[in-house]
């Protein structure tokens, strides 16, 4: 195909004879080939394609034109975001420079020409540029600005430092031609271009056309302005044009504002332009035009005015008229230039801007004179200007007194800057100065923290910032009486920041801005009223300030002008005034936490005075407690910071006493909160809040605030309050808020009453869970005391409920009992009416737990059994039905404690009532002997000692109901004496005696004697065989030597009891064993237990003393009679003379 040519330019020319379908054709494959191409291969094909298809742009066939737009939006897509992707930029600029291309297919060459010479390499840039000025006279002027910013912007990018010979020469081709004018006159308002001030507005020297003939689509900024002007000077000193052709361009060069540009300008200056004929009528007339510009021309359209030079060009233009009398008989030039100087507003306004931004920077000098004349200058600024420039110099002041002034004046630091006064911040390590940038950054470098000198430097802007406001404030006193009305429009922001500068700590700023406020203000307390919104809002933005010293006048001014200031005045700022309390309070500058604590001082005046009924409408009252009281309750009184919880507790019992009815919306609040205080407050211990059940402590300011509470507490109040309680019963934390938490509950029932009623359900669970779960004697105690004031009111049902709950503790482990104690301790204390309908329920609980294991429990319950009121036997005679019931469920568990429990509470029981059991027996000894065998468990030994103690009290009542009950008793009781562990078999014998003593039945004596015998022979046995054994035999024959063996005593015993008992017969017939047994217990292996007296003691009177005493302190009733029989012998052996006789 024609149209795929190998070469791009053989494919453009072939496309000028087709037809429109081949065309067409040939594009639509372009198109699928354009299409079906990959990015890394798409720059060859462009290079057939976009030629090819621009060229067809001329063809009048609308479906070939559809067809390139296609191509062209596909290729824009394609390479938009691709800036590697070249373009064939030669052969487009071939296109665009034939004379037979249509004036459509030249603007599209134009903008991709333009595309591509963007992606060209730097160097092909360099080499092209020259190209493109061939010519540049006859383009159109749109495209003619397109190709001369690509021309300056490649020599800006390749000929900044110098032009090599072939480049040169490129450019040299053109210097005598129309296209050389066009290119030097490009290049000179490109010189002349500076970029606007914020970026708005014509440059000096040029129209707004040139200007954006210049720039372009964007202004030009930075490094790129600055290499393009280089290249530029670069480029046109190489083509050697005439001196009356540069010499506008060096002249506007060697003014710039870089200062590289102004060099290589003076230099050019002098070597290519001094022969300049300065008399040439057209350089001249240039020059006029440079200088005065053409803003007055009338038949000039306004974007194509040009606005005089620059200050600085001026200044040297002046200097060249002054040498040229062409330019002094150039009229009316001449005349132009000379009214242009003496009335130019616009460089008069300039001027005056000048002197008021150098005066406004002086105004910030450290030194005050200098200040001082300053200000003064300000004064003579302020007189000479209009009323525009007046209006202007005001508002600078004043932002630079509200601290929003805007422009700064740049400084350049050197070495010998100084940065700080010497003596400012001290002295560096080694005790010189520390004043200039170097010694400061010398300073921070030795010290390993470079970073350290951002913070001198940020140290030096704060300082220059207070003497800049300082300086405002000279300045501002010197003009404020002639301003007058020109201040009104900014009092509104000018009065708050006097209001703080009054209170800053520099008293030099405290002066001149009282100074101010007296020229100023002439009613100070009516200004304040009018703007005292706007005052608060501006202190309180300043309290946060970053600036210590704008934190502490703002709170020091906050607490002078909110005092005496109604509610109306106040309402919309007081919680955020509380918020800066607060956070002054805490700050990390001293000076500024006094401050806070002279605005916490105010303030809590303030709110007190508006809370209190008494001094405040019931309305605005209930609204400043509204505000107030919830922050103060959930940032104050719980904050970690020591002052403002203590000014937060202070300041909350006062409103307390004060509010009356308007604190009951906030009671439930208030009320957790101080009691969750008690935990977080020193000087609150353990000991004391044990006993707040009782009386509150009155130095405690928490507690004095909860007596308030419950003062005001009313039923409707308690919808809210009793909730809340409830809930911090159960997630309550620490010891002294839980007994805190009790015990107002206890206080609150005790004020409100049967209006608790409604309630009792709630509480009686959460206290009841809370005294099982609690941890701490002393909170267990407070709860059960609350539970047992709350059961007073309970229904009955609901106190069938907890009592009965309560009893089936004892079952549980310690600390089920332990709870179950301490809750019928408080029950009998506070609701003992209530709990006396219930003793059948609690007393044989009672009774039965002062037998157990635990001597805590026992003494806690053996207290309880002390405190019932009646006569112990008669409390067991009235209650015995339910104590026999419990004792045996007891006796039946599984818990071998409760087994043991239930047994000696069964042995005290038969000790106490003796035969009065009698009724009840035959339950007692079922459950006794179901018991006895089976296996053995640690301290099965009770159930012998009640066993024995039962048949003892009730014999008769067991033989009479069962004649053959004896029998089984014994058999049970034998059986036991065989088990292995020692001392079971010796509680084993002591029942068996007793049982035996207690029935007198004579046919016990053939049933036990052999048994009694058999197992006095095996003691003796084994104690021989262990006083004859070897100290190394085996443990397992010791256990088994243990396990046979036991004390002769109690065998002795049985037997003299069997003996009393029998018939003589049984004992004639069984008299040889019962002789054995005697001197088996007489023989010399039996070992005889004795305390050896010394001779001294052995006298009678001191022995009796002894005896005496020791009966006086044992508990055992069996040894106190030993005691007094041993006493009796000694009085019996008494000699006449009252001296006892010795004993042998």
């Amino acid at each position: 195909m024609a149209a795929e040519a190998s070469s791009p330019a053989a494919a453009v020319a072939a496309a000028a004879g087709q037809s429109d379908a081949e065309r067409e054709e040939a594009l639509d494959r372009m198109l699928t080939r354009l299409a079906l191409a990959e990015d890394s291969r798409l720059a060859p094909v462009l290079t057939r394609v976009l030629p090819y298809a621009i060229t067809s742009l001329a063809s009048p066939a609308a479906s070939v034109r559809k067809l390139v737009m296609e191509i062209l939006s596909h290729i824009n897509k394609r390479v938009k975001h691709r800036p590697e992707i070249s373009l064939p930029m030669l052969d487009l600029w071939r296109i665009y420079t034939e004379s037979t291309s249509s004036t459509i297919v030249r603007n599209f060459c134009i903008v991709y020409i333009e595309m591509a010479f963007e992606r060209l390499l730097r160097e092909e840039k360099g080499s092209i540029a020259p190209d493109l000025l061939i010519n540049i006279s006859n383009v159109p002027e749109q495209h003619q600005g397109i190709i001369l910013r690509l021309v300056v912007k490649a020599i800006g990018e390749c000929n900044a430092h110098k032009v090599d010979d072939a480049t040169a020469s490129k450019y040299q081709s053109i210097s005598g031609s129309n296209d050389g004018l066009v290119f030097s006159d490009f290049c000179f308002q490109t010189i002349l271009y500076q970029t606007p001030p914020q970026g708005i507005g014509c440059p000096a020297g040029l129209s707004v056309v040139q200007s954006e003939r210049v720039t372009g689509k964007l202004p030009l900024k930075g490094d790129t302005l600055v290499s393009r002007k280089l290249g530029i000077l670069n480029v046109i000193e190489a083509m050697q044009l005439a001196p009356e052709i540069v010499y506008p361009l060096y002249l506007a060069a060697a003014s710039d504002s870089q200062e590289s540009v102004t060099k290589r300008g003076e230099e050019l200056l002098k070597r290519k332009a001094s022969a300049v004929n300065l008399e040439d009528s057209n350089l001249v007339k240039r020059l006029f035009t440079l200088f005065n510009g053409t803003a007055s021309a009338e038949n000039i359209p306004a974007e194509q005015k040009v606005t005089p030079a620059h200050s600085s060009l001026r200044v040297r233009l002046m200097g060249v008229f002054c040498r040229s009398i062409a330019a002094a008989n150039a009229f009316p030039y001449t005349l132009q230039c000379i009214f242009g100087c003496i009335y130019a507003y616009q460089f008069s306004l300039g001027t005056h801007l000048l002197f008021e931004e150098a005066l406004t920077h002086l105004l910030g000098d450290q030194n005050d004179l200098t200040q001082d004349l300053a200000s003064q200058g300000m004064s003579i600024v302020y007189e000479l200007g209009d009323a525009s420039m007046k209006e202007q110099l005001v508002h600078a002041l004043v932002n630079t007194l509200s601290g929003a002034a805007t422009k700064k004046r740049a400084v350049k630091l050197m070495e010998d800057s100084e940065v700080f006064q010497e003596g400012t911040i001290g002295k560096n390590p080694t005790g010189g100065k520390l004043s200039t940038y170097k010694e400061l950054c010398s300073l921070a470098n030795e010290m390993g923290q470079p970073d350290l000198i951002y913070k001198f430097m940020d140290l030096a802007n704060y300082q220059a910032a207070i003497n800049s406001k300082r300086g405002a404030a000279f300045g501002f006193s010197k003009i404020a009486k002639q301003a007058g009305e020109a201040l009104q429009p900014h009092l509104h922001t000018l009065i708050p920041r006097l209001v703080r500068y009054q209170y800053d700590p520099d008293k030099n700023i405290q002066d001149s801005m009282g100074h101010i406020w007296k020229l100023i203000v002439t009613d100070p307390k009516k200004t304040i009223d009018e703007h005292y919104d706007i005052i608060v809002e501006d202190l309180l933005v300043q309290s946060g300030s970053r600036l210590w010293r704008s934190r502490e006048a703002s709170c020091l001014a906050l607490a002078d002008i909110i005092q005496c200031r109604r509610y109306s005045q106040v309402y919309k700022h007081l919680r955020k005034i509380w918020i800066t309390t607060f956070r002054a309070m805490d700050d990390i500058k001293e000076t500024v936490r006094n401050a806070g604590d002279t605005l916490c001082r105010a303030v809590s005046s303030l709110t007190v005075r508006l809370c209190d009924v008494s001094l405040t409408s019931p309305s605005d009252a209930k609204e400043t407690m509204n505000i107030v009281l919830p922050y103060l309750l959930s940032e104050g009184v719980l904050s970690k910071v020591s002052s403002v919880q203590k000014a937060s507790i202070s300041l909350v019992m006062k409103l307390a006493k004060g509010a009356g009815p308007a604190l009951k919306p906030h009671l439930s609040e208030l009320v957790s909160c101080m009691l969750e205080c008690l935990s977080r407050t020193a000087g609150i211990q353990t000991e004391k809040l044990e006993s707040l059940r009782i009386a509150v402590a009155k130095d405690s300011p928490m507690w004095e605030t909860l007596d308030i509470c419950l003062k005001v507490v009313d039923k409707e109040s308690l919808d809210l309050l009793v909730p809340r309680l409830a809930q911090m019963v159960k997630s309550a934390v620490g010891l002294n808020t839980r007994v805190g938490v009790a015990s107002f509950i206890t206080l609150l029932v005790q004020k409100v009453m049967v209006d608790i009623k409604p309630y009792v359900a709630t509480l009686l669970r959460v206290l009841y869970s809370a005294v099982l779960e609690e941890k701490s004697s002393a909170a267990k105690r407070a709860f059960a005391s609350s539970c047992a004031a709350v059961l007073k009111y309970a229904s009955p049902s609901q106190a069938q409920k907890l009592i009965e709950d309560t009893a089936s503790l004892h079952l549980g482990e310690k600390n089920a009992q332990l709870s179950a104690a301490v809750l019928v301790k408080a029950y009998l204390s506070n609701a003992a009416d209530v709990l006396g309908g219930y003793n059948a329920v609690v007393i044989p609980v009672i009774f039965a737990s002062r037998f157990d294991d635990d001597k805590d429990l026992s003494a806690l319950y053996g207290e309880l059994w002390e405190d019932i009121p009646s006569n112990e036997r008669v409390t067991l005679q009235l209650y015995l039905p339910e104590i026999i019931s419990l004792l045996c469920d007891c006796m039946s568990s599984s818990s071998w404690a409760g087994k043991r429990k239930s047994a000696k509470a069964i042995k005290k029981l038969c000790d106490a009532l003796g035969e009065s059991l009698s009724v009840h027996q035959n339950n007692i000894l079922k459950s006794l002997l179901k018991e006895l065998p089976g296996r053995f468990w640690e301290g099965k030994d009770a159930i012998l000692d009640a066993l024995s103690s039962l048949c003892s009290s009730c014999h008769a009542a067991i033989t009479a109901e069962d004649s053959g009950m004896p029998c089984v008793i014994l058999n049970a009781v034998c059986l036991a004496c065989s088990r292995k562990s020692k001392l079971y078999r010796e509680a084993a014998f002591s029942c068996l005696q007793q049982v035996i003593t207690a029935f007198k039945d004579p046919g016990f004596f053939n049933i036990v004697f052999p048994m009694l015998y058999e197992v006095s022979n095996r003691s003796v046995i084994c104690k021989t065989r262990g006083s004859s054994s070897l100290a190394a035999s085996s443990s397992t024959e010791q256990d088994e030597s243990d396990g046979a063996s036991v004390s002769l005593d109690k065998v002795l015993n049985c037997v003299a009891s069997c003996i009393t008992i029998a018939f003589p017969q049984d004992i004639i017939n069984q008299r040889k064993n019962i002789l054995e047994i005697i001197l088996n217990s007489l023989s010399p292996k039996e070992s005889w237990q004795s305390i050896d007296f010394p001779l001294a003691d052995r006298k009678g009177a001191k022995f009796a003393g002894e005896l005496a005493e020791l009966s006086e302190s044992v508990k055992s009733e069996q040894a106190k009679a030993f005691l007094k029989q041993c006493m009796s012998i000694l009085k019996d052996l008494e000699n006449p003379t009252g001296v006892a006789m010795e004993m042998d």
